[in-house]
């Protein structure tokens, strides 16, 4: 289950890491490379535990920025940034979630298709 959550949730911790990076640099926060080691591995870590549901980043980006130092302006903008691109991004989740699921159950042969053309 893990492995699965840690290939699906690719995105969210790219979304973690890359908001991260931005605030750092629109703000002048000076990036070391402990910083950066931080910050990969608390995305890595975040994007787990972030749930798949609409808005459920939100709260990982909160405590990735507090941890790491960043200031409530980029969080902010951030955060304005992120709703709006999660309305693309979920749909985009759940649809290959699905045609994940529909490619294995043909490889599988759990598909009739004849059923399916009726």
């Amino acid at each position: 289950m893990l492995l699965s959550r840690l290939y699906l949730q690719t995105d969210s911790c790219r979304t973690l890491f890359s908001s991260a990076l931005f605030a750092a640099e629109a703000y002048g926060v000076p990036v070391s490379v402990s910083w950066f080691a931080a910050a990969f591995i608390m995305s890595i870590i975040l994007s787990v535990a972030t749930p798949p549901i609409p808005g459920g980043a939100l709260a990982s980006i909160s405590v990735l920025f507090a941890q790491l130092g960043l200031p409530s302006g980029g969080l902010a903008v951030v955060l304005a940034l992120n709703i709006i691109l999660d309305f693309i991004e979920t749909p985009t989740d759940l649809f290959g979630g699905h045609a994940m699921l529909i490619l294995t159950a043909k490889k599988l042969g759990l598909i009739d298709e004849e059923t399916m053309r009726k």
